[in-house]
């Protein structure tokens, strides 16, 4: 997406942020056209959203004991609409299809603010496109703030509980990540992220119930074995916790994980004595 300049207040705007005669974009403060400066780095732009969705390599993360991650998860692609929509508002700005998919994409990753910002600068640049106005509608509406309004389509259930996660939002993404399991139970990243919250709110017996599920699907694993074994540590449960670092000690080929392995059942073994 463009972001505009106006040369009378030194101000940088998005297009949402301004105001149009259909034509051009005009400054809000200083009602002068504004410069289109190309593609926004600042804020939020789209290849940020699209770049946001790759995953990184979490394996740091398996070696701290406050935290609790699963791996089987698959990289989510780069989002076609995304890069469909910013080659068509590199163009035009003010081009409403393009802009209508975009706020219908927030919508659906849940970022209900976004998707009505942008519905509204859909209808000051074309007052009678009535789909942005069933679109502002039923956002203002809060259309899905109660897990019976969500939809059923998974991948759209998958796009906002990644989204909600991700900003830490954990009371928002909960009833996402049930529904998806509700539908699918052997659905690993949404079983990991649950674990992850449950984590986070210190609800370790929750994070413990979601890692034996992904344990039943993924014996062999050690770093799912290693994450229980935390989860447990964590609720005071000691041979629970040791009986599964024990199980991942035999499966792990990591040497680094290993040696975190012999360390903790070093630091476990102080309360046997």
């Amino acid at each position: 997406m463009s972001i505009y300049f106006c040369n009378d207040c030194k101000e940088a705007f998005l297009p949402e942020k301004t105001t149009t005669d259909g034509r051009k974009l005009f400054c809000s403060k200083c009602n002068v056209p504004l410069i289109n400066l190309g593609s926004e780095h600042g804020r939020i732009s789209l290849q940020a959203h699209i770049e946001s969705q790759q995953r990184v390599s979490s394996d740091d993360l398996y070696h701290q004991f406050s935290l609790i991650q699963a791996k089987h998860y698959k990289t989510p692609k780069k989002d076609t609409i995304l890069i469909d929509c910013e080659a068509k508002l590199a163009i035009n700005p003010l081009n409403t299809e393009a802009l209508f998919t975009l706020a219908q994409w927030y919508y659906a990753q849940g970022l209900s603010a976004e998707a009505l910002a942008i519905a509204k600068q859909i209808i000051s640049i074309d007052p009678s496109f009535n789909q942005a106005h069933d679109l502002i509608s039923k956002t203002e509406r809060n259309a899905f703030n109660t897990p019976a309004a969500l939809p059923d389509d998974v991948p759209t259930l998958e796009s906002m509980a990644l989204n909600f996660v991700k900003t830490k939002q954990f009371e928002q993404a909960e009833p996402i990540l049930k529904k998806i399991l509700s539908q699918d139970g052997k659905h690993v990243a949404a079983r990991r992220y649950l674990a992850d919250i449950y984590t986070e709110q210190g609800l370790f017996n929750e994070a413990i119930h979601q890692l034996n599920r992904l344990s039943m699907q993924y014996p062999d694993d050690d770093r799912i074995l290693f994450n229980l074994a935390v989860a447990c540590y964590n609720a005071k449960d000691m041979p629970r916790a040791m009986s599964n670092l024990k199980a991942a000690y035999k499966l792990t080929k990591d040497d680094d994980l290993r040696e975190e392995i012999r360390q903790f059942m070093a630091h476990l073994d102080q309360f046997e004595e």
